[in-house]
């Protein structure tokens, strides 16, 4: 697998929690490690901006407004 990664779009508060892959075909199955994804703040951007993880062993991810917009 090249692209180890997971974007968010539009990121929610309902988006926290425990994330998880899991993938499957005829030679069998394989199940990542998870991580926990924490949102402290969930900000208002006037544009389209993509939040994107790259998942690594078992780190989880906490996630802080890093720009000064309008908190929803």
């Amino acid at each position: 697998m090249t692209n180890q990664s997971l974007v968010i779009q539009k990121v929610h508060r309902s988006h926290r929690g425990r994330y998880q892959c899991v993938a499957f075909n005829e030679q069998g199955e394989s199940i990542s490690d998870s991580l926990y994804l924490k949102l402290h703040q969930v900000v208002n951007w006037d544009k389209n901006y993509n939040m994107v993880f790259h998942v690594m062993n078992r780190y989880g991810y906490d996630v802080k407004s890093m720009l000064n917009h309008q908190t929803i």
